[in-house]
């Protein structure tokens, strides 16, 4: 009896992974519709609406997560639109715009603010501060060139005509 426990959870694992496998390639077809039959079980009919109260919020955080991911993308995607038209507009690469309208305001870090991002990250190196100093400067400068470069963009976002149509998830349950 107890060898035949372990072969059930091996036949239940294998028989989850091929359901799993199954349904991969499903995700680019669409959704059932709530009135689709979905199994019969003793005759009696299940059909999608009816898990819908079982798993209508995990689903929902599901779509959130979904969703989060694609606007972050989506504001990515419009800072870099953004930033290409503006260089487009004055007959430069997206680099060299960027280099001249925003890197070449950053100043270099100073010492005293590299020694003190060094000692706030300290337990994470056992370097001395004199050896890593032009490392930890340019940290600096990019981390600085990089929040630069989205605020920048975001002050284009906010003189050009953006439309927004990405929602945000909504699940009805009954």
């Amino acid at each position: 009896m107890r060898r035949q426990k372990p072969m059930r959870v091996s036949r239940l694992t294998l028989l989850c992974c091929l359901t799993l496998a199954t349904l991969c390639p499903a995700q680019a077809k669409p959704q059932a519709r709530p009135d689709e039959l979905i199994a019969v079980v003793a005759g009696q009919p299940i059909y999608e609406q009816d898990l819908m109260s079982a798993i209508g919020p995990g689903l929902l955080d599901l779509r959130k997560q979904e969703y989060k991911l694609k606007s972050d993308a989506l504001n990515q995607s419009i800072r870099k639109k953004l930033i290409e038209v503006e260089a487009k507009r004055k007959a430069l690469s997206t680099d060299a715009f960027l280099k001249q309208e925003v890197d070449s305001k950053i100043s270099d870090p100073s010492d005293d603010e590299a020694k003190g991002y060094y000692l706030a990250v300290k337990n994470q190196t056992t370097l001395p501060f004199d050896q890593i100093k032009s490392q930890v400067k340019q940290l600096l400068k990019s981390a600085e060139v990089e929040q630069a470069r989205e605020r920048y963009a975001d002050s284009l976002r906010d003189k050009a005509e953006v439309s927004i149509l990405l929602q945000p998830p909504v699940i009805q349950v009954d």
